[in-house]
């Protein structure tokens, strides 16, 4: 992704559990890039339980997209977020409440991008489409890494 535009939605969720480990927190960041592509990082471990296959349908369904497009990238303790672990059906649920979150938080700065670039509301409008309409995207000049904490794609006015 170095050298691409890029928007990001990051979320957490949190819980206190008096029958559980309290609390507990799982953060998710979302990448989508000017190619259109999609990245989702999280630090649950999928042990065979399924959690990449459910994070990655959760992520699809928020954005609109389909599954198949969305990449997970495994727990690395550089670039992906916390999670507080793996444990029983948790993952599913915290990590996947966080996934929608930082989801819905891409696609509202995807429809703020549409509104600016004049596109409907009700369009479909591939993302890599959308991006390169957009003259407010400028390819970032960092790394990709510093690229996914930070929105490099800027709306040129602010609202009132």
């Amino acid at each position: 992704m170095t050298g691409a535009a890029v928007c990001c939605g990051a979320a957490a969720a949190l819980r206190s559990d008096k029958a559980g480990i309290s609390p507990t927190i799982s953060v998710a960041t979302i990448a989508v890039a000017a190619d259109g592509s999609v990245t989702l990082y999280c630090g649950t471990v999928d042990t065979g339980q399924g959690s990449t296959t459910a994070l990655a349908q959760i992520a699809a369904e928020a954005l609109g997209i389909d599954a198949e497009a969305v990449r997970v990238v495994a727990p690395d303790t550089d670039v992906t977020p916390y999670d507080m672990g793996t444990l029983g059906s948790r993952s599913t649920f915290h990590m996947g409440h966080a996934v929608r979150r930082a989801a819905e938080e891409v696609k509202t700065k995807l429809a703020a991008m549409a509104a600016e670039t004049g596109v409907p509301e009700d369009s479909n409008l591939p993302i890599a489409e959308l991006f390169r309409r957009n003259t407010a995207c400028r390819p970032a000049r960092s790394s990709a890494r510093e690229a996914l904490f930070r929105i490099t794609c800027r709306p040129t006015t602010r609202p009132a």
